[in-house]
């Protein structure tokens, strides 16, 4: 966002989901944020309504001596400004501040902080409902997470801003780096902490709202059109009976410009190296 007018006056027109991914990161990076929403007032070329998955924005706090708690300050203003409607945090080096955060909504209710933060601990098992057979299953949770992010953008549900480079480039270098005899896929874990945040985003809103992601018209954005369709190593649920057929309209990206929190500093990385999220991949 340029200024405070424009802020003011997507908070008007907002009228889908907005929620807040955190990743922290002890030893390397500082803290990664991601903003994202549904724009249920989306429309592709023809001026007919498309609902998709834009991210507003992305940031980081840099590595200092006192990072976690300026990220946690940093949550709380932004949550005084946009008023998220969930949070969802990494818990692996984010226990502290889960606790602080919940502390706060509890001495400011009006935060909404005590109930809206939610914590993931990545190599936890995650409760879900089968879709063929109701009952419920306990699942991988980073796993689930991953594959949950490969269907959004192959239905091409969500639009990014192409000016974010960093978060592109993060896309494009995901991989599997091994999977284990029990079929436990290890993920490459170097410059992906923007792409973690993002992934909880998703992850959040596919447990809150999964009725109405499921329902997000698709359509294809420019930034990731050329991924290449091979088959799957991971095995996904399919829900039954799907019969939308993606249009291949294009899509490229937000207007708006957001400058308002500061944008992470671009790591460049060879176009040559495995895109993100590649059917080969999974």
């Amino acid at each position: 966002f340029h200024d405070e007018n424009e802020v003011k006056a997507f908070l008007r027109r907002r009228r889908g989901p907005l929620v807040l991914g955190v990743d922290w990161d002890k030893y390397q990076a500082g803290t990664n944020m991601v903003a994202l929403y549904l724009d249920k007032e989306h429309r592709n070329k023809d001026g007919v309504f498309e609902p998709k998955f834009k991210v507003l924005f992305s940031l980081e706090i840099p590595k200092t001596e006192f990072t976690y708690v300026n990220a946690v300050n940093k949550i709380v203003e932004l949550n005084d400004i946009f008023d998220f409607d969930w949070i969802a945090i990494d818990r692996g080096y984010g226990e502290t501040q889960l606790e602080l955060l919940k502390q706060y909504g509890i001495a400011n209710p009006h935060s909404g902080l005590a109930d809206k933060v939610v914590g993931y601990q990545f190599g936890e098992k995650i409760e879900l409902r089968d879709p063929h057979t109701g009952k419920k299953v306990k699942k991988h949770l980073k796993p689930f997470m991953v594959n949950n992010s490969v269907i959004t953008f192959e239905k091409e549900k969500i639009v990014l801003d192409p000016q974010d480079k960093n978060l592109i480039e993060q896309l494009e270098s995901y991989t599997i780096k091994s999977i284990s005899s029990t079929g436990m896929p290890t993920f490459s874990s170097e410059n992906e902490h923007s792409l973690d945040a993002m992934n909880l985003c998703l992850l959040i809103i596919e447990q809150k709202y999964g009725a109405l992601f499921k329902n997000v018209i698709a359509t294809r954005i420019l930034s990731l059109k050329d991924f290449n369709r091979k088959d799957e190593v991971i095995k996904r649920d399919v829900e039954p009976n799907t019969q939308v057929e993606p249009p291949k309209q294009k899509v490229v990206g937000l207007k708006d410009k957001s400058n308002l929190p500061t944008r992470t500093k671009i790591v460049s990385t060879s176009r040559n190296s495995s895109r993100m999220y590649k059917r080969s991949s999974f």
